[in-house]
């Protein structure tokens, strides 16, 4: 089938699971895509220098798996044939809240279990062998406009080579968290979007163990959630190459481990003790390592009161980050990719096509970035020294959360529909009714007499 935009280029910036979405999205449309990285996509299984939280735990959620699987059908199969594990949210990914694990129960929703490099390697192998696509070993170091203020393209620095120009129709930002996108249009005087700030100041230190499991076990995943006002929480997830991978969580400065050694002693000592005494068979396999997250944010493109440049478009890190404690980031990136995709299908070819597009990206780009940072920010503010930006929304919505959070304890039908929200599989205004139940369902009120 004939490219839509023939004739017409596409850059995305960054190899990151975003990027390699947006690519995939894009090769459908365009006669070709540039996917620029400065560490140099490659064929190889292994961290990205420019990705420091790569060695920590990356779990998808189902929202996420469901998205890749519609943009290129037969993805998830090959994550699960090279090693990755579809776990059940409930049942096999086992979560310890409010001092007690909750019950196994099935609710139809399942988490993609793998290092990150596994998933970024199975995405790449994927997109390398399309034919319009070309991956460009560079730093870009701008935009470039045209005479109308439209993208035309972006500055890059190859390795040991000048700058130069690569010419392009269509710009998608998806570098990440260091706001290079930022910078690069405050160069060419567009204004900030509105943004939204929170800090929840949190560490995670991360080993890699063995994983031996008798022949009639099958695996399973263990978070134990730190619920306010603890500050200290787990997990530990099954991944490829039969290893576990546990990351410790620290909030507010409190102490992190340092070493293997503390590393099992502060899991052995958590209000649960069953990640460290599942992990006492097993042996270290690589250094801990470490990363910090102190701030966290949601910037509103679709609220502008300027434009952003005809043919420049953000995804996944460039949109919002997220307090990485519940697994959003690649999610939302890869819901983002799709809705680009499914822009780019409403979009004619047509003079002005930039514009219209970048109207009807954005109206799909930033719902599930907002679903999942009123989420993150509505949970943390349970804690006393939460420091970030609340909105009317977010306070409802905490109130929300913690009456869904305490019915699905014991009405499994309200623990489905906490674990679509939670997977970013429907509006966390579908909780709204919990809040409020409705007058026939509530307890008449006991007559007294006079």
């Amino acid at each position: 089938m004939a490219a839509k935009f023939a004739s017409k280029c596409a850059i995305v910036i960054g190899a990151g699971i975003g990027g390699l979405a947006a690519t995939i999205a894009l090769s459908r449309h365009f006669s070709k895509v540039l996917l620029v990285e400065k560490d140099g996509p490659s064929d190889k299984l292994e961290l990205r220098k420019a990705l420091p939280q790569g060695g920590h735990m990356h779990a998808l959620l189902q929202a996420g798996s469901e998205g890749l699987e519609r943009l290129m059908p037969g993805l998830t199969e090959k994550m699960v044939e090279s090693g990755g594990l579809r776990l059940r949210a409930r049942p096999q990914w086992q979560t310890f809240t409010k001092g007690h694990w909750l019950p196994p129960l099935d609710t139809g929703v399942s988490v993609m279990s793998q290092t990150r490099p596994h998933l970024e390697h199975v995405l790449y192998k994927a997109i390398r062998d399309l034919p319009n696509v070309v991956s460009v070993n560079a730093k870009v170091s701008s935009l470039l406009l045209d005479e109308s203020r439209s993208v035309a393209g972006v500055w890059i620095k190859r390795p040991g080579a000048s700058e130069e120009i690569l010419s392009s129709d269509l710009v998608v930002d998806a570098t990440g968290r260091g706001d290079e996108g930022d910078r690069w249009l405050e160069a060419l005087g567009f204004e900030h979007p509105p943004m939204e700030t929170s800090f929840p100041d949190v560490r995670y230190v991360t080993g890699m163990f063995t994983r031996t499991m008798k022949a009639d076990e099958s695996p399973a995943g263990w978070l134990n959630l730190a619920s306010p006002p603890a500050k200290l929480g787990a997990v530990m997830a099954p991944v490829e190459q039969d290893r576990w991978i546990v990351t410790a969580t620290i909030r507010d400065g409190d102490s992190a481990p340092a070493n293997e050694a503390e590393l099992r002693a502060y899991l052995l000592g958590l209000a649960d003790g069953k990640i460290g005494n599942l992990l006492t068979k097993e042996t270290s396999l690589v250094k801990i390592r470490n990363y910090q997250i102190a701030r966290v944010r949601f910037k509103q493109f679709d609220r502008l009161s300027q434009p952003l440049p005809a043919g420049y478009l953000p995804l996944g890190d460039a949109v919002a980050s997220f307090n990485p404690i519940y697994a959003q980031g690649m999610s939302v990136a890869v819901l983002q990719a799709e809705g680009l995709r499914d822009a780019l299908a409403e979009t004619a070819p047509l003079d002005g096509w930039q514009e219209r597009l970048r109207q009807h990206y954005l109206a799909r780009a930033m719902e599930p970035a907002r679903w999942a940072w009123q989420l993150s920010v509505a949970s943390d503010m349970e804690y006393s020294n939460f420091r970030g930006d609340l909105t009317p929304e977010i306070i409802s919505l905490n109130k929300i959360l913690a009456r869904a959070f305490a019915l699905s304890v014991r009405r499994p039908a309200i623990a489905q529909q906490v674990d679509q929200v939670v997977h970013l599989l429907a509006s966390p205004r579908s909780l709204e009714t919990l809040a409020h139940p409705p007058i026939e369902a509530r307890k008449p009120a006991t007559a007294r007499a006079l």
